[in-house]
């Protein structure tokens, strides 16, 4: 149901935890969780979409029990603990286990606390505590149900009409409608800013109004899918999915709610010119809403097929604008868990500069293993010696002394960036006119083994060991898509011969742009 959002606020408090394997009597430390409810006054996220995101919705236990069915105290315990196993916690009383959670291991167990408001506050107070825990059995449900009931009752506030998981679409809403749901959506636009009005659990005409400017700003114009009144599974999926992303600490997609226009110079600007960079586009990045960036909006809608009845529109960041670039984004995979806008390099370095960037750009040609000294952070003649090696090897450049030879310029960043879009599984999709291209040798496409990694199952799989093969490292008849033990062993017989050969350091759990060229060749 959830991956411990509290464990993670408080595993600071408490260092040194044993980990210990088994279950058996004896002192564990405890936390506290809850499940989040739409209308809070706080949400330790920042936002209820990034809660209950963490919380697994906060509605079902991974034992498969509802939250609002279950009548007494129930924990989340590591798997040697079965689900049913009932524990008596010193001070505490008796709980069941019905729930795990990805950081519950060891001695650790998660003590489920309540909802909403009340169920947080508690969470925050529980802190951890070191306790002794005993299984026990024969255990009535009346001793069980004492223990819940010796909880602080404000922590019972179960919706009784029915709990839904508000990650899920439930049904199409319209005006008049109320319930749990209802307050959901609500709540989403509350997080994106878009309502101010209090959670009512009720649709109306502030409901409505709050997605008019969701639709108008964000969804796909023109679209069949998309209701003219109301709500329907196309919108919610939308809503949800920009909902979960908008986190407290998350800012790299304001700019899709904000008013931007030329002369603007802030944060916003910084990340509309970052996206468009990401998207192919050879932008540079100032955070300054000049003429560049005006003609690239241009670009980004004569690209799109936009047609104007007013001519001011064109390279206008309007609601049509931002409405296909977000439609971009979801395409191409931009709300990945794993992505961050801030992953990617977007400016020269130039020699002797001692910066971040320098210190970014050292520890992924340290992994490539074209940079074998410490992180410095300073542009010196080791890090441009490296790069140059880094060049050569992708084809960047010719040779030492042609131009660009040791710069990060903006070739070799496009080159790297597409590097990094493609270990993250992001594939962007553009048009013909402005496709993306690694190098002559190496594309984004079927035929590229780059991020391809150790259990991993797809057809490009099949590519990597069909190549093992042909080089001798894999002694196999018959391909698979599975990236198994034997796909493992036989890059590590590469390994040993790429390392003699080429004195180059690799990792065989993931196939990098050196495995990929030395195969393909």
């Amino acid at each position: 149901m959830k991956k411990t959002l509290l464990l993670l606020l408080f595993s600071l408090l408490l260092p040194g935890l044993s980990l210990a394997d088994g279950c058996d009597d004896g002192d564990y430390v405890l936390s506290a969780y809850y499940s989040p409810l739409p209308g809070q006054n706080y949400y330790s996220t920042g936002s209820y979409a990034s809660e209950i995101v963490l919380n697994g919705g906060g509605i079902i236990t991974a034992s498969g029990s509802y939250v609002d069915e279950i009548p007494y105290a129930f924990v989340a315990a590591p798997p040697c603990f079965e689900f049913g196993d009932v524990i008596q916690v010193e001070n505490l009383g008796y709980f069941k286990v019905l729930d795990r959670g990805g950081a519950i291991k060891g001695k650790r167990l998660d003590v489920w606390v309540g909802y909403g408001n009340s169920g947080l506050r508690t969470a925050l107070n529980f802190g951890k505590k070191t306790l002794f825990i005993k299984k026990v059995s024969d255990i009535s449900d009346d001793l069980l149900k004492e223990s819940y009931q010796e909880l602080d009752d404000s922590l019972v506030n179960l919706p009784k009409n029915g709990v839904y998981n508000p990650l899920k679409f439930i049904s199409n809403l319209k005006l008049g409608d109320n319930g749990f749901f209802v307050g959901v959506v609500q709540q989403f636009l509350k997080d994106l800013g878009l309502y101010d009005k209090p959670v009512s659990f009720q649709f109306d005409n502030s409901t409505q109004a709050s997605l008019d400017k969701f639709k108008e700003n964000f969804a796909k114009i023109k679209d069949s899918q998309l209701p003219e009144t109301g709500l329907n599974e196309f919108l919610f999926i939308n809503l949800k999915n920009f909902a979960i992303h908008k986190r407290q600490e998350e800012v790299e997609f304001d700019f899709l709610f904000s008013n931007l226009e030329e002369g603007m110079e802030d944060f916003d600007v910084l990340n509309l010119q970052k996206t468009l960079y990401l998207l192919g586009y050879n932008i540079e990045i100032t955070g300054k809403f000049d003429k560049q960036t005006s003609n690239f909006i241009k670009s980004f809608q004569s690209d799109n097929n936009f047609q104007f009845l007013n001519s001011n529109s064109n390279g206008f960041f309007g609601p049509k604008t931002k409405s296909v670039l977000l439609q971009r984004m979801l395409s191409s995979d931009f709300f990945s868990d794993d992505f961050n806008i801030n992953d990617f390099f977007y400016s020269p370095v130039y020699k002797n500069q001692e910066s971040q960037i320098v210190r970014d750009l050292q520890s992924f040609l340290k992994k490539a293993g074209f940079y074998k000294s410490e992180l410095t952070g300073m542009m010196d003649e080791l890090t441009i010696n490296s790069l140059k090696h880094f060049q050569l090897s992708s084809n960047i450049i010719s040779n030492s002394s042609s131009q660009g030879a040791g710069f990060f310029g903006p070739k070799t960043r496009r080159f790297l960036n597409q590097l990094i879009l493609n270990i993250n599984k992001l594939s962007f999709k553009k048009s013909s006119k402005s496709s993306i291209v690694l190098s002559n040798n190496l594309t984004l496409g079927s035929e590229n083994l780059v991020g391809l990694k150790y259990l991993d199952n797809n057809s490009r799989v099949e590519l990597l060991q069909k190549k093992l093969i042909e080089k001798g490292f894999l002694d196999s008849k018959y391909t698979t898509t599975y990236f198994g033990d034997k796909t493992l062993a036989a890059l590590n017989k590469l390994k040993v011969k790429m390392k003699n050969d080429f004195s180059v350091i690799i990792d065989s759990k993931i196939i990098d742009m050196q495995i990929h060229r030395y195969l393909m060749e």
